[in-house]
């Protein structure tokens, strides 16, 4: 099964979830950088999945940096841990508030009587 995969390496990387118009087009990546990803981005992918495991130093290493191991240093390596931290970075919505109601906050002396008429 690792050569079946390995045999796809060669293919071209997508994420359509998150880049659905292509890593190029999205403004986060430069022209070299979405060339790199899209060319090594499967091989990536499956060293970060656990499906293959690394045969040579090299490997080894992107291994390590995918962990978290060792800093990134090649180009390849900066790359996908760009890819990581865009990919996963938290979301913010402009309708969600940072600010947390305290109970200062509460104004006690308003009264709702349940007979008004809302009218």
């Amino acid at each position: 099964m690792t050569n079946n995969i390995r045999a796809t390496f060669g293919a071209l990387f997508q994420d359509l979830k998150n880049y659905p118009y292509g890593f190029s087009r999205s403004g986060d990546f430069s022209i070299k950088e979405s060339q790199v990803l899209e060319s090594n981005g499967r091989k990536m992918a499956a060293f970060a999945d656990g499906l293959v495991q690394p045969q040579d130093n090299e490997e080894t290493r992107l291994v390590q940096v995918i962990r978290g191991e060792v800093p990134a240093e090649t180009l390849l390596e900066r790359v996908w841990m760009k890819y990581q931290n865009r990919i996963n970075r938290p979301h913010v919505s402009a309708l969600s508030s940072k600010s947390v109601s305290t109970d200062s906050d509460v104004d006690d002396s308003v009264t709702i009587d349940d007979d008004e008429d809302l009218t």
